[in-house]
C-alpha cells in the first residue's frame, strides 16, 4: 500500500485544486480514514491541503500482511464523520473480514446519501466469496463502483476522482452487466453537460447517440481492466455498447445545476428539516418531500416516482407545491415499499423539456436493530415557523417543535399564562435521535407567547419560544363583477363592480388599457364601484377592464361592449345600365338593402377620358337625378353605402344615345414616299366601331397602314393609293360613312388642279 499512499499524496494538489478553484464544487471538506487489524483512525478532516499531505505522511504500514482487513470498520467511521451527499473512496488490496457490518454500513450510507466507490489495487488468495461480494452490495446500493487497478495506475483513477468533485454531478444511469446484457442506455436533457461513462472491469466500449452516430469520448482513464471516458453530449437518448467483458459495472454521471434532495416523515412536512431520509415507521403513512436545487428556477416538477434498485417503477405520485422560494413538493401520504428503493422525479423546463433526475443512494426503512445505542443526550429544541409567527383572527395555528436528544425526552407546550396546551403525540424523524411535536390552536383570538420545553428523564431540558401575533384577515372578494353586454345605440348602460375587501380595495376602469373618467361619454360613481355609458356610441364599444386591488392581491375582470344588430352595407345592385337620349331625364338608384348603423352615401362620377379618376357629386340621397340630359352626362356612376362597420360599392353605366356625326379630313395630293394622315372624327351614342375602305375594300392594320386610337389612318404614299378612302362608323342603331379622295404623283411629274368649271344653264 505505501505505493499506493504515495501516488495519492502525489495527486492531492489537484484533487485540493479541483474544489477550491470550482463555484459549483459540493465538496467542503476532506476526510482521511485508516483501517487495519482491526483499528480504525480519523486521522484529518480539513480543508487544509497541508493538513491532509501532512496526515497522509503520517500512515505507518505494519507488517501484519492479514488478508481480508476490517476494512468495513473503516468505511463507517468515514460515514460517520462525513457530510451528507460526500463521496467516499476506499483505497485497499484486500476484501473485508467484517463483512457482517453490512447492513449498518449500507444503512449509514442510504441515510446520508454518501456514494462508496474501491480502489482495489489487490485480491486476497483466500476469501470467502461474500468477503468481497460486500463491496458489490454497497456499490449497487450507492450507485458507487469498484475499480480493479493495477498499484501502479491509483494515479489514473484519482484523475477520475477529481473529474467527479469539480461540479455537482447526477447519475444518469447504473447498471451491472451480466452475459448478454453488455449495453446500457441513459438520458441527456439541456441540464445536462461532461457526461463522465466509467466502465469496470472492461477496458473497451463505444457509445452511440440517438440518431446511431458513434461518439468518441474524450479518455480520462485507461487501464487494462477500467476505461473512464467523456463525453460533450447534446440531448438526446445514448447507449453504451461493453466490449470483451461478460460482466462489469457502467455508472454514467453528468454535471448538472438540476438536482434535489428528499426525506419522509408521519406529518406534512414545510421544510426538509421536519424529515428524515429513511423512512421511519412501517405501520403508518408517510410524506415523501423533494426539495429541487434549481438556482436557475427553471424547472417545475410534476411526479415523484418510487423504483427498485434496477430502476423498475414501483409507485407514481403527483406533486403539491408547497414553498416556491424553497422549491419545495410534497407527495400525498402512502405506505412506502419493503426494502431498498430509489427515488426519482420527473419536472418540465419553461420550454416545455423533460427533465428526470434519479438519487444517488437507495433508501429503505430506519431498522432500530441498525442503530446502535447514543450515549445520553440532553434535549434540545427548535420550533418552526420562527419568531413571530402571524395568524389571523380567529384561525389555526400550527407549530412544530423538534427535539433532539437521547432518551427520547418530554415535551410540553405552554402559554405566556403558565396554561399548559395540548399537543399531538410525538413523531419519530430519526430512530433514537430526533422526534417532532406538533401543537394545533384551533381559534387564536389574541397575541400571546408559546413555549415548547423537552425535558430529560436527568432533569435536563431545554425551551424555545414563539411571539403569535394576531392579524386581521386580509380579504378581496368580487361579489359581482360587469359581464359582456349590448347596448342599443344611444341608449345608457350601467356596468357594476361591488367589492368586499380589507383593506378597502381601488378600483380602476379601462377601455383599450387607457383609464376611463368622467367625460362627456362616461360617468363614474363617487367610490369608482358602478361605470355608465351616458349614451352609447360606435366609438364607445370595444374591450373593457376594471381593476380591483388591495394592496395585497389584485384581481382583473376583463368584460367587452358591443351594439347589437351591426350590419355591413349591401346594396341592391340589379341595375347597372341606364340608357336615355339626349333630352330624357333619369333617376339613378343606390339601393341600399342592409345597413346598421344606418349607411352615409356617396354619389361619384367616372366619364371616358383623359382622367381616370371619380369625381365627387355632392350628392348624399339614395338617388341621383338628372334631368335634361346631354352627351356629356354619359359615363359611369358609382353609388358608395359606408357605416362604421364596413363600405359596399356599386357601379351604374348611363348610356346617352345621339346620332352619329362624322367628318374625314387631311386628303388632297402627295408626292410619292409622303406621309398621309387622314383624321377621321367621330361622334354619337351607342360609342360606334371604326374602319377605313379604301376603293371599296377594307383597310387592315399591317406594316404600311397604321390606324390610330384616335381613329386616323397613316401610311408613306405610292401612286397606287390614289383614290378614295371612307372612314365608316357604326353602332348598334346606325350606320355612317365620310370619305375623301387621295391623289398622289411621282417626284418628276408636275400636278396641276384643273379648277373646277362652274356652268351656267
Amino acid at each position: 500500500m505505501e505505493h499506493v499512499i504515495d501516488q495519492v499524496i502525489n495527486e492531492t494538489n489537484l484533487i485540493f485544486e479541483a474544489v477550491l478553484n470550482s463555484n459549483s464544487s459540493v465538496i467542503e471538506d476532506f476526510i482521511l480514514v485508516v483501517f487495519d487489524d482491526p483499528n480504525t483512525e480519523l486521522l484529518a478532516n480539513t480543508i487544509d491541503r497541508n493538513e491532509f499531505k501532512a496526515a497522509l505522511h503520517s500512515i505507518r504500514l505494519r507488517n501484519g500482511g492479514n488478508c481480508p482487513e476490517y476494512s468495513m470498520s473503516g468505511i463507517e467511521e468515514a460515514l460517520k464523520v462525513s457530510r451528507p451527499n460526500s463521496f467516499v473512496y476506499v483505497f485497499t488490496n484486500a476484501f473485508a473480514e467484517d463483512y457482517e457490518k453490512l447492513d449498518a454500513v449500507r444503512s449509514l450510507s442510504q441515510e446520508k446519501g454518501i456514494q462508496v466507490n474501491f480502489l482495489l489495487t489487490g485480491e486476497c488468495k483466500r476469501f470467502k466469496p461474500i468477503q468481497y461480494d460486500v463491496y458489490k452490495d454497497i456499490t449497487k446500493a450507492t450507485s458507487g463502483q469498484i475499480f480493479h487497478s493495477k498499484k501502479d495506475d491509483v494515479n489514473k483513477i484519482i484523475k477520475y476522482i477529481i473529474e467527479t468533485v469539480k461540479y455537482k454531478r447526477t447519475i444518469l444511469a447504473r447498471k451491472d452487466t451480466k452475459e448478454g446484457e453488455n449495453k446500457i442506455q441513459f438520458s441527456v436533457d439541456s441540464k445536462i453537460h461532461n457526461v463522465l461513462i466509467a466502465v469496470s472491469p472492461a477496458p473497451h466500449y463505444e457509445v452511440i447517440d440517438s440518431d446511431g452516430n458513434f461518439i468518441e469520448p474524450e479518455l480520462i482513464v485507461q487501464t487494462e481492466k477500467c476505461v473512464v471516458g467523456k463525453i460533450i453530449a447534446k440531448p438526446g437518448i445514448y447507449t453504451v455498447h461493453i466490449n470483451d467483458y461478460n460482466q462489469s459495472t457502467v455508472v454514467v454521471s453528468g454535471e448538472t445545476t438540476v438536482c434535489f434532495q428528499y426525506g419522509f416523515s408521519t406529518i406534512e412536512p414545510t421544510t426538509l428539516n421536519e424529515t428524515s431520509t429513511k423512512p421511519v415507521d412501517a405501520t403508518e403513512n408517510q410524506f415523501l418531500s423533494i426539495e429541487l436545487d434549481n438556482f436557475e428556477t427553471d424547472v417545475y416538477l410534476e411526479t415523484a416516482e418510487l423504483t427498485d434498485i434496477d430502476d423498475n417503477i414501483i409507485k407514481v405520485f403527483n406533486l403539491k407545491f408547497i414553498n416556491k422560494k424553497q422549491q419545495f413538493y410534497v407527495t400525498e401520504p402512502f405506505k412506502p415499499p419493503h426494502g431498498m428503493f430509489k427515488i426519482a422525479i420527473n419536472g418540465l423546463t419553461k420550454s416545455n423539456e423533460k427533465i428526470r433526475r434519479v438519487s444517488t443512494s437507495t433508501t429503505q426503512y430506519q431498522d432500530p436493530k441498525l442503530v446502535p445505542t447514543p450515549p445520553y443526550t440532553p434535549p434540545t429544541v427548535t420550533i418552526s415557523p420562527e419568531s413571530p409567527v402571524y395568524v389571523e383572527f380567529n384561525s389555526l395555528l400550527k407549530l412544530k417543535c423538534k427535539v433532539q436528544g437521547y432518551p427520547k425526552p418530554d415535551v410540553i407546550w405552554m402559554d405566556d399564562s403558565g396554561e399548559i396546551l395540548s399537543a399531538q403525540k410525538m413523531h419519530p424523524v430519526h430512530l433514537r435521535r430526533d422526534y417532532i411535536s406538533v401543537l394545533e390552536i384551533e381559534k387564536v383570538n389574541k397575541n400571546m407567547t408559546v413555549t415548547c420545553t423537552a425535558l430529560s428523564h436527568k432533569g435536563d431540558k431545554d425551551s424555545k419560544s414563539v411571539d403569535v401575533k394576531i392579524k386581521y384577515k386580509i380579504y378581496l372578494q368580487v361579489l359581482e363583477h360587469p359581464k359582456d353586454k349590448k347596448v342599443e345605440y344611444n341608449k345608457s348602460a350601467e356596468f357594476k363592480c361591488i367589492v368586499n375587501s380589507w383593506p378597502p380595495a381601488k378600483i380602476i376602469w379601462f377601455k383599450n388599457e387607457k383609464i376611463i373618467r368622467t367625460d362627456e361619454n362616461f360617468m363614474m360613481s363617487l367610490d369608482n364601484s358602478t361605470l355608465t355609458i351616458k349614451g352609447m356610441k360606435y366609438h364607445l364599444k370595444g374591450k373593457y377592464h376594471v381593476n380591483v386591488s388591495n394592496t395585497h392581491e389584485t384581481k382583473v375582470f376583463s368584460f367587452e361592449v358591443k351594439v347589437p344588430n351591426q350590419k355591413a352595407p349591401r346594396i341592391d345592385k340589379s341595375v347597372s345600365t341606364y340608357k336615355r337620349k339626349i333630352g330624357d331625364s333619369v333617376d339613378m338608384s343606390c339601393r341600399v338593402i342592409q345597413g346598421e348603423p344606418k349607411p352615409d352615401i356617396i354619389w361619384s362620377f367616372y366619364k371616358d377620358g383623359p382622367s381616370h379618376d371619380f369625381e365627387d357629386l355632392n350628392n348624399t340621397q339614395y338617388f341621383y337625378h338628372i334631368e335634361e340630359i346631354n352627351k356629356h352626362h354619359s359615363g359611369i356612376y358609382r353609388c358608395e353605402a359606408k357605416n362604421n362597420i364596413d363600405k359596399d360599392l356599386h357601379e351604374m353605366q348611363l348610356i346617352v344615345e345621339y346620332p352619329l356625326f362624322i367628318k374625314v379630313a387631311g386628303g388632297g395630293t402627295f408626292k410619292v414616299g409622303d406621309r398621309v394622315t387622314l383624321d377621321c372624327i367621330v361622334d354619337g351614342s351607342p360609342k360606334p366601331s371604326i374602319e377605313w375602305c379604301f376603293n371599296g375594300s377594307k383597310i387592315e392594320v399591317s406594316s404600311r397602314y397604321k390606324i390610330y386610337k384616335n381613329n386616323s389612318l397613316s401610311f408613306i404614299g405610292s401612286k397606287s393609293d390614289s383614290g378614295n378612302y371612307y372612314c365608316v362608323a357604326e353602332n348598334s342603331r346606325q350606320k355612317e360613312k365620310g370619305h375623301i379622295k387621295v391623289t398622289i404623283y411621282g417626284k418628276d411629274e408636275l400636278f396641276v388642279e384643273v379648277p373646277k368649271v362652274k356652268k351656267y344653264g
